[in-house]
């Protein structure tokens, strides 16, 4: 049995004009250049989201098959968020065991100081004979100075032996989470992750009904910088995300030491009995 991804959230997702408009492009080249006079169907899909709340789920589903039908179905991977050991591989696609046969990426590339991005795919579909020289078109195609700054930071991730880290280190932050759900359930109602791609749900008093409004004031209070933290005022930025505007999403550095997570989820705590005493 295959392993497919299944999100819980119900967060409408949303696919924007220009990601279309490629989908749409792939789609026809494919049809045209590789797989005539069959039918293609191509999708693009994130592993999973923190920023939009989400929560990723494995589940054992049988192979997709169109019987006695000349489709082609091409699974494609937006790896743009969660790529380059965010979730704890060098793909987030590679925690559910998916081989996609279209990977994109950026962002994390180049680490934020230059913009570049690419794409992977398997050979048949990416080969000189598909896409031959003046098929595609970028602002920043040849972009010399990306492309040396990203090989420098894909050789620093190799060096650096980030699946570990991320993976040791997102395992010690997310426990310490779970430790704070069991402590204020009347607070959070969920806490997960993968790596170092971490999430908070706040809920209501009955651990359920999301409480953007307890979100807010969290988040305010943290920006104020006036918390009394071993015996200096310190402030905690944090980010909202989610349907309901109710989940910090915590993409923190991989460089991030033990001590810095165990004095962070210390400052959340005192964010939780400055804005919500009546919960404790």
């Amino acid at each position: 049995m295959k392993q497919a991804v299944v999100v819980r959230s119900d967060y409408y997702f949303v696919v924007f004009a220009a990601f279309a408009v490629f989908v749409f492009g792939v789609t026809v080249m494919l049809s045209v250049t590789v797989f005539a006079p069959q039918r293609v169907a191509v999708c693009f899909a994130l592993p999973f989201a923190p920023p939009l709340g989400t929560v990723p789920v494995k589940v054992a589903t049988p192979p997709l098959t169109v019987a006695d039908k000349p489709y082609v179905f091409i699974f494609g991977c937006d790896e743009i968020q969660m790529g380059f050991y965010r979730a704890g591989k060098f793909w987030a696609i590679e925690n559910f065991g998916i081989e996609p046969d279209i990977i994109v990426f950026g962002k994390a590339l180049t680490n934020g100081l230059n913009p570049l991005s690419g794409v992977w795919a398997r050979e048949e579909l990416i080969a000189p004979n598909v896409f031959p020289p003046g098929s595609t078109h970028s602002t920043f195609s040849s972009n010399t100075l990306g492309t040396a700054v990203a090989l420098e930071n894909v050789r620093m991730m190799e060096e650096g032996n980030y699946e570990e880290i991320t993976q040791r280190k997102g395992a010690y932050f997310l426990a310490h989470l779970h430790d704070l759900k069991r402590k204020y359930p009347k607070i959070i109602g969920d806490v997960d992750g993968m790596g170092m791609a971490l999430r908070i749900e706040l809920c209501q008093a009955d651990g359920c009904t999301p409480d953007r409004e307890l979100t807010d004031k969290i988040f305010a209070e943290g920006m104020k910088g006036d918390l009394d933290v071993r015996g200096k005022k310190m402030g905690l930025v944090l980010d909202v995300g989610g349907y309901y505007k109710n989940v910090f999403t915590l993409a923190p550095s991989f460089e991030m030491t033990t001590e810095e997570i165990d004095l962070s989820c210390e400052m959340l705590e005192m964010l939780f009995r400055r804005c919500a005493p009546d919960r404790m």
